[in-house]
């Protein structure tokens, strides 16, 4: 279901879209796009009523895993491969970019660079909006694994929680690095924050001037 508010106190219903199984939405320069698990695209110049895109990801046989959009261009990550997809023209049309990433499960854009993680911590950057790609510095230490990650206020703020996640040792941790377009993937780095003893992942957003987890 694809639903739209205008004052997040309550939601209506979306027209003219299938109801299929979305997993990301992302907005564009002019319109919104939302992808499906198996890569099916649709469009939207409101959010209210939305159609198919001119072309779609069907034909790699991917399964989605996550959507950001960032300087004019939409990138996806997927399960089971190493490249990612990319589109310039508000997700009319994709091409299938080399990037050498493993477990991808979250990708975020800021400060003139892109940051694919899996959750291992593993990172890769990119800064040229996703045409090349640099393995990364390690999100925390092997003692954390990645629950979630973000960007806000001109850095980049990850959650992580004890590997194995086990509840009885809890010791979960954020970390947030500076890194920009004009810092080296490789010389990226991530500085340790709070330690919270909540038992579960902790997942962030931001928003004017605030982060703020939820679990």
């Amino acid at each position: 279901t694809i639903c739209w508010t205008e004052d997040g106190t309550s939601l209506t219903e979306a027209t003219s879209y299938a109801d299929l199984n979305y997993v990301a939405v992302a907005p564009g320069q002019s319109q919104y796009v939302a992808i499906d698990g198996n890569g099916r695209v649709k469009q939207s110049n409101d959010a209210t009523s939305w159609g198919d895109a001119a072309n779609n990801l069907l034909s790699f046989g991917i399964i989605v895993v996550g959507m950001e959009y960032g300087n004019g261009v939409h990138l996806v990550i997927a399960s089971g491969t190493s490249d990612i997809y990319r589109s310039t023209d508000g997700g009319g049309s994709w091409t299938q970019v080399a990037a050498g990433v493993s477990g991808a499960e979250h990708i975020v854009y800021g400060n003139g660079k892109w940051i694919i993680a899996n959750g291992s911590g593993d990172t890769w950057e990119s800064i040229n909006d996703g045409a090349s790609w640099i393995a990364g510095a390690n999100i925390g230490d092997v003692q954390h694994d990645l629950a979630d990650l973000t960007f806000g206020n001109g850095r980049f703020v990850a959650s992580t929680y004890d590997s194995p996640n086990d509840i009885s040792t809890v010791n979960n941790k954020f970390f947030y690095s500076f890194t920009d377009a004009s810092i080296p993937a490789a010389s990226s780095v991530w500085y340790a924050g709070e330690d919270t003893n909540v038992a579960d992942n902790v997942l962030i957003a931001y928003s004017q001037g605030t982060f703020v987890g939820v679990t």
